[in-house]
């Protein structure tokens, strides 16, 4: 029986060491992709740059949001006048596409375009296109 006495030993031991190891293992980094904050806006689309895979960056310059995420100061809520930079995937650069095409020609570049979108921002800055965005209705002539 003076046998079992190292061997409970050993076992509180182990279970000490794998206890300190799982409490001192690094933390993972802040995910810099998850979402953090999104708003809903409309807004005139001033510029459509593509992107490499079929991706596109939108520049929006919003006419008035109607819904925010918690997340926002008072000092970074979407602006009315100001030029956002809204990245997007390929299907909603595609729906953004119809959508613009849905208020005039493609050829008449000087009308302005505007559209009812959603944007969420990474913990990275970056802000995407969320929804696909679509050209507003009963905006008051917009």
């Amino acid at each position: 029986m003076g046998w079992l006495k190292p061997l409970w030993l050993l076992g509180v031991g182990v279970v000490a060491i794998a206890t300190a190891g799982f409490l001192l293992r690094p933390k993972p980094a802040p995910d810099q992709t998850a979402l953090y904050r999104s708003y809903t806006a409309t807004g005139q689309v001033v510029g459509v740059k593509a992107l490499a895979g079929g991706r596109c960056r939108v520049q929006v310059k919003l006419h008035s949001w109607s819904s925010l995420s918690p997340g926002f100061t008072l000092a970074d809520t979407p602006r009315k006048g100001q030029v956002y930079a809204i990245n997007a995937t390929p299907q909603n650069c595609t729906a953004l596409e119809v959508a613009l095409a849905a208020q005039g020609s493609p050829d008449d570049l000087k009308s302005p375009r505007h559209i009812y979108y959603q944007a969420t921002q990474a913990r990275s800055g970056d802000w995407m296109l969320t929804q696909a965005p679509q050209a507003p209705v009963g905006c008051g002539g917009l």
